[in-house]
């Protein structure tokens, strides 16, 4: 066998188009905001869910190169997985990870627990500093873990232990979130700073109580690849899926204005997955508007999202820094000119500089195919 897990599959910009606006809003929820910048703020206020989009995505991008190697019958290569998985991931962020720690030793600050970001285990906790770095692990515990649970229900051949997992995942991370909610209640705590160390902590950033998305990323593409009747007939809506991926969205607009309360903290995420599924599903469909369209710069920022991801927080910084000794509003106009300019600058540079060379190494023939990574 070849090992070679990726499909010939031509980009799809309705793909590009929801890494855009997941990367987006991710900027958008860090960005800093004036308390009198209420529409930025109304905005920016759950631009973290652009992290459950990007799980969702990695869902079915990752399941659907295992499922189609599958459908081949041929044998999944755990040493061709890995290996395609670690050139994708790690080159990037070892760099970014080096800058971080030669920043905290010049600047004479500890690096605390190092070991953690080696090990991809920085998530079970607040980690001390790129802290965006939580959600690779999440990613990290997937990659490792999902062609052994596909080789395992291979074995099986039953469709019902499939839907079974993915019942019991769902059930399991609104269990475990609901017990670490109801016995910490962090929504009860006082001091801002701590009640959110608690929420991350124990609910927000652990693998076990953050698999909703990557659960229905995974559920779509076992529907695309397993079930072509089905997802034809799903794809057949096109655009119609909108309308209840958007009523889902208002709704948890709606039922989780109450940071780290019950809906927020236990059932937004389950929600939100199959809000973004059903929107993945619309830009899939070959009738959508998502499927057709070709706004400028699209494709650049979501072939640059991985980096700009892992640079963003270094960018503000930075621009934040730069507006200060130019003497600039923190909040105004020459700050949001600093920033775009920072996060283009750092996305561009780790893109160009590390991430397109390790693609080649790993796709002298298709750097193109990174769409599926």
């Amino acid at each position: 066998m070849s090992g070679n897990l990726i499909p010939r599959r031509r980009r799809l910009p309705g793909l590009d188009l929801l890494r855009s606006v997941a990367i987006i809003a991710v900027l958008l929820h860090h960005y800093p905001r004036a308390p009198n910048q209420w529409l930025l703020r109304a905005v920016s206020h759950y631009g973290w869910a652009g992290v459950d989009l990007f799980f969702v995505l990695s869902g079915y991008l990752i399941a659907g190169q295992v499922f189609f190697s599958l459908i081949r019958g041929t044998p999944i290569s755990l040493k061709s997985f890995y290996f395609r998985r670690l050139i994708r991931i790690l080159p990037n962020y070892l760099v970014v990870l080096s800058g971080y720690v030669l920043l905290s030793i010049a600047q004479g600050l500890p690096v605390p627990h190092l070991w953690r970001f080696l090990t991809f285990t920085q998530n079970f906790g607040v980690p001390a500093f790129f802290i965006t770095s939580w959600s690779l692990c999440v990613e990290q515990h997937f990659y490792l873990a999902f062609p052994l649970v596909v080789r395992l229900l291979g074995r099986a051949q039953r469709a019902q232990a499939s839907v079974l997992l993915f019942g019991l995942t769902l059930a399991w991370g609104i269990a475990v979130r609901y017990l670490a909610w109801a016995r910490l209640r962090p929504d009860l705590i006082s001091e801002p700073h701590q009640s959110w160390e608690v929420y991350f902590a124990n609910i927000g950033f652990p693998t076990y109580s953050r698999l909703d998305g990557i659960t229905f990323g995974v559920a779509l593409a076992a529907i695309e690849h397993f079930r072509p009747q089905a997802w034809q007939r799903l794809l057949g809506f096109g655009d119609w899926l909108l309308l209840p991926a958007g009523a889902l969205f208002a709704f948890v607009a709606l039922a989780a204005s109450h940071q780290m309360g019950f809906f927020y903290a236990v059932l937004s995420f389950p929600i939100l997955g199959l809000a973004f599924a059903l929107l993945l599903a619309a830009a899939v469909a070959p009738s959508g508007l998502m499927a057709r369209s070709h706004l400028p710069g699209v494709t650049t920022l979501a072939v640059w999202s991985y980096a700009i991801y892992l640079t963003h927080g270094f960018a503000l910084s930075v621009a934040s820094e730069f507006c200060a000794f130019a003497g600039l509003a923190p909040h105004g106009i020459g700050m949001a000119f600093s920033a775009s300019i920072a996060i283009a600058l750092c996305g561009a540079m780790l893109y160009y500089g590390v991430e397109r060379v390790f693609l080649r190494v790993r796709d002298p023939a298709r750097l193109s195919a990174q769409q599926m990574s």
